[in-house]
């Protein structure tokens, strides 16, 4: 599973990124491993690597 995080505020990306793994290891401990996540502080640098 691939999670993308895009905010211009660093302490609110830390926060979430953090939340998220938290979240992960309490529900889908199993799968932590398949869980990819990634954070980008502008919206164009996301879209420049996405792709469908």
């Amino acid at each position: 599973m691939n999670i993308a995080i895009v905010d211009d505020e660093k302490v609110d990306l830390e926060a979430a990124e953090f939340f998220l793994r938290c979240y992960s290891k309490k529900f889908w401990s199993e799968h932590e491993a398949e869980i990819h996540i990634e954070n980008f502080h502008r919206a164009e640098d996301f879209l420049r690597v996405f792709s469908a």
